[in-house]
């Protein structure tokens, strides 16, 4: 089984994949993950530390503060989903079952 885990930044999203994303390695010997996530949050560290293949991607949240930086994250929102730069050659690489 080969699963694709995309989410990240706080803790609260990376640990309950990686926890899955063991229970799947145990119960499957042919159990492959790759994460997908941004080089600025904490999926930097605890993916690969946890022994799992990352990429990255450039995206961000929005910013509730301070409304005009959102038209930032609104242009990576738009280049991330027309496929533009590796977003989409990560997903293809890795031919998820789910």
């Amino acid at each position: 089984m080969r699963v694709l885990f995309a989410g990240g930044g706080t803790g609260g999203h990376i640990n309950p994949a990686i926890s899955i994303a063991d229970y799947a390695a145990k119960q499957d010997k042919d159990f492959k993950a790759l994460f997908v996530g941004t080089k600025s949050g904490l999926e930097t560290k605890l993916v690969p530390k946890a022994g799992y293949d990352i990429e990255y991607i450039e995206i961000q949240g929005f910013d509730r503060k301070h409304i005009f930086r959102n038209f930032e994250t609104v242009k990576k929102l738009i280049s991330a989903r027309s496929g533009i730069g590796a977003d989409k050659v990560t997903v293809l690489k890795m031919q998820s079952d789910t």
